[in-house]
């Protein structure tokens, strides 16, 4: 079995996270991915991030129509900090037949080195990093790659999926702002966001 790993804040999730998800399931030949919200993030721990209840509904809602993927509550029903290889530690006991391919964005294989147990995380997984634009000079994070490769012993690969410029930071600007998130989230996500008047700003 193959089992894919999303985490993140999901505040909230977004068309650019799933088609991400599908795109790493498709080409990978993933059996199941896992939506995995944070808690209390290690670099966000002084951030405003909504409630664990209203993401996680949020990606309950967004995902419900695909049989592959699923939703992973163990970090917000930790009140500890979420580190990212205790997560894949415990993952690997649960799952311990299954190949884990940990999902990231391109930011984050340039500060994997800073995070709490980097060389765990790619003995127990192979990362995919999805870029921004693997269309166009994609040289720059290849030679992120390679290094990380050495310095871990890790094996990493790339997603090739289609660019979406899309952050949950732009959609709580635009909800801000009173500007739409038609398209930018699935319906069944504004839908939500709307009956729970989230993401506004008292004027």
């Amino acid at each position: 079995m193959k089992i894919g790993i999303m985490g993140g804040t999901f505040n909230p999730i977004h068309n650019g996270h799933l088609i991400i998800a599908e795109q790493a399931k498709e080409e990978f030949q993933l059996d199941l991915v896992l939506f995995i919200p944070a808690g209390v993030p290690p670099h966000k721990q002084n951030e405003a991030i909504l409630d664990g209840k209203h993401r996680c509904s949020m990606i309950e809602v967004a995902i419900k129509s695909n049989p592959k993927f699923r939703l992973d509550t163990r970090e917000i029903e930790s009140d500890a900090v979420s580190y990212t290889y205790l997560t894949l530690k415990a993952l690997k006991q649960q799952y311990n037949e299954a190949e884990l391919y940990f999902i990231m964005g391109e930011d984050s294989i340039y500060a994997i080195s800073s995070w709490k147990g980097p060389q765990e995380i790619f003995s127990m997984t192979t990362v995919l990093v999805a870029v921004r634009n693997h269309l166009c000079e994609t040289q720059p994070i290849e030679e992120q790659i390679q290094l990380i490769k050495q310095q871990y012993n890790g094996t990493i690969a790339i997603i090739h999926s289609p660019v979406v410029l899309i952050s949950s930071s732009l959609i709580r600007d635009r909800i801000a702002f009173g500007y739409s998130i038609r398209y930018l989230v699935p319906d069944s996500v504004v839908g939500y966001i709307e009956v729970y008047e989230l993401y506004k700003i008292e004027r």
